[in-house]
Order: C-alpha cells, then structure tokens, then sequence
C-alpha cells in the first residue's frame, strides 16, 4: 500500500509500507491488527483515527499530534517517536516500544501500567503525574527526563540509566534497579557516597 485513502475508513490486516507525510492531517479512520513499514509521519496530526493491535516497523514519527485518537496494543520496533503529544490522545493503553527513541514526547498524567521501554532513548521525555506501575524499562536511556509525582510502584529500571528520580517526590515502591546506576537516586537525600 502506497496512500493512506481520505475515502477508506477502516483497514484490517494490512501491510501498510513506505509512506511519507508530511504536515498533513489524517481523520477518521481506523487501523486494525496493521502493520506499518518503514513510514514516515512528520508534523502530522491523527485526528479521531483507531489504532487497534497494530505493529510499527523501522518507523519515523515526529512532533505527531494524536488528536483525539485511540492507541491500544501498539508496538513500535526500531522507530524514532519523537516529540509526540501523547497526552492529546483519547485513549492510550499497552504501548510498547523496542529500540525506538521516545526523545521529547509527552506522556505526563497518563495512566500507563505495564509500558513496556527496552533499550531506548528517552531524553527529556515527561513522565509527570503518570501511572507507570509495572512497567518495563531496561536497558533505556532517560537523560534528563522528568518524573514527579510518578507511580513507578513496581517499575523495573534495570540496566536503565540516566535517570533522575526523587524517591520523596514518586512512588517506587517494589521498583527494581541495577547498579552502578542505582546510586543516582541518592542524590534527593542530598548525601555523598564514595
């Protein structure tokens, strides 16, 4: 498939491969169990669109603006999501990305349990006031990403790095981290361990 059609509202069980768009909104149309292949999705907005089961591949995706739209069991492989608004979604449940870079998105007050992060880039990504119980981050890479007021209750942070994480200001109970890079969250007790 080369266009995503104005005129087709619903696409089941298709391989979706080698789009480019750019500034261009895409409205009212539902995506199930698809398959997105090396797409690219610059400064677009989905407006009111259905991502059901649904699989990005070797993917671009900036600055998108999911307006209004529905995420549930999404994977994303070997993709740059960078900068998107999450927040401005209807519904987001059961995200899991694999060797993506999440750079500069948005995911704060979001209830997410059980996202999956393994082997990321996360700079400077918000976490704010979300609910990340039980999630899976090991191996990413969180360079200066914001988390306060986050539900980590359970959280695996192993191999991950790069994290700044007020145990007085988020919720890590039972949360699981690895050294050497355990150690940074004693920096909010402002002590010196040598």
């Amino acid at each position: 498939m080369n266009l995503i059609s104005d005129k087709k509202s619903s696409y089941l069980q298709e391989k979706i491969e080698g789009l480019t768009y750019t500034d261009t909104k895409i409205q009212n149309i539902e995506f199930e169990n698809c398959i997105f292949e090396k797409c690219i999705f610059i400064s677009c907005a989905f407006e009111n669109c259905r991502f059901i089961d649904c699989a990005f591949n070797n993917c671009s995706i900036s600055a998108e603006k999911p307006i209004n739209s529905t995420f549930v069991n999404i994977k994303f492989r070997n993709s740059k999501i960078m900068g998107c608004d999450w927040t401005k979604a209807k519904t987001v449940r059961f995200l899991e990305f694999e060797n993506c870079d999440i750079s500069y998105s948005n995911f704060s007050f979001l209830k997410l349990p059980f996202l999956k992060l393994f082997n990321c880039t996360a700079k400077e990504a918000n976490f704010n006031d979300a609910d990340l119980s039980d999630a899976n981050f090991k191996g990413t890479d969180f360079l200066q990403s914001i988390f306060s007021n986050t539900n980590l209750f359970r959280a695996d942070f192993r191999n991950a790095y790069n994290y700044g994480i007020d145990l007085n200001s988020n919720k890590v109970k039972k949360a699981k981290f690895s050294l050497p890079d355990a150690a940074a969250l004693l920096k909010s007790f402002d002590i010196e361990v040598e």
